[in-house]
């Protein structure tokens, strides 16, 4: 949680091999589940693979579906989008959600939806990401906390952001960087909505807000040691400072951003992200 990450890895590991030593089944494969998503946070994805499939066939071996399949199957499902395989994501996200919905644990359901309403996005199939997200919206006045609200307000601005609906975006995304949010230690949620509500604010030419707001979300991403992410927002930055006729600025930017996006070369958005900040960069060099 406090993106402490390689100190995760540490103490799962760790934990792995006490529970190994006592023959505890169970708290070996809830070891292996926090160590593939340790795994995932460091975008890592061979060895997240690597332990999410090992904690599947430990717990399937044990018992029938509990919480922590449905919770292997999340992790399995965001290192699938993460790489692309999007079909491979939506089957064990759709999995996972199922069993929440089929044991009434709602939040869970809810941020299951929440997930796949991410990959639909990434497929650029907004009927589907639309339909996830009228599926969830039952099930807002009975979630007990703020958190998942934000997250859904969100994920709504992401679809009208790439509908083209720029203003939608922006009221959604205003709505998600609520005084709770902001006052919340949700570092890595705070860096995104201020990114997105600077991505929303830049498509409507509102140059200066939207540059108030990248620079917070770019400082909040540092903060939070996501290189890839910042790499995204250093790039937006540059697309701004192109937008302002700042050409120099605008290269520099890019360049930090592609010199963070090459260290990603298994995510499909690090790919996505670098030849749209080469090409950028390669027009403004010519200009």
């Amino acid at each position: 949680m406090g993106r402490q990450l390689p100190q995760a890895v540490a103490t799962h590991t760790r934990a792995e091999q006490i529970a190994q030593e006592h023959q505890d089944a169970d708290l070996v494969n809830q070891s292996r589940f926090y160590l593939c998503a340790d795994h995932r946070h460091l975008r890592q994805y061979d060895q997240a693979e690597q332990y999410g499939q090992l904690a599947l066939a430990g717990l399937e071996k044990q018992h029938a579906p509990d919480k922590w399949v449905a919770s292997t199957l999340i992790e399995l499902g965001l290192i699938a989008s993460y790489r692309g395989d999007l079909a491979v994501a939506q089957e064990r996200l759709e999995t996972a959600a199922a069993l929440y919905h089929q044991w009434g644990q709602e939040t869970n359901y809810l941020r299951a939806l929440n997930n796949l309403i991410g990959v639909a996005r990434a497929a650029r199939n907004y009927d589907q990401a639309l339909a996830y997200y009228e599926q969830a919206r039952p099930y807002f006045q009975s979630i007990s906390g703020e958190y998942d609200l934000t997250m859904f307000e969100a994920a709504f601005g992401g679809i009208m952001f790439e509908l083209g609906r720029y203003s939608e975006a922006e009221a959604a995304f205003r709505r998600a960087n609520s005084p709770y949010l902001q006052k919340s230690h949700y570092i890595h949620q705070r860096a995104l909505v201020a990114q997105c509500l600077g991505n929303s604010l830049l498509k409507q030419q509102r140059l200066d807000e939207s540059e108030s707001c990248l620079q917070a979300s770019a400082r909040l991403w540092a903060e939070a040691s996501d290189d890839l992410m910042l790499a995204n927002t250093l790039g937006t930055l540059g697309e701004l400072y192109a937008a302002k006729g700042e050409a120099d600025t605008a290269v520099s930017y890019l360049e930090q951003a592609l010199f963070h996006l090459a260290k990603y070369p298994d995510d499909a958005m690090a790919r996505r992200l670098q030849t749209e900040f080469t090409a950028l960069r390669d027009e403004l060099r010519r200009t």
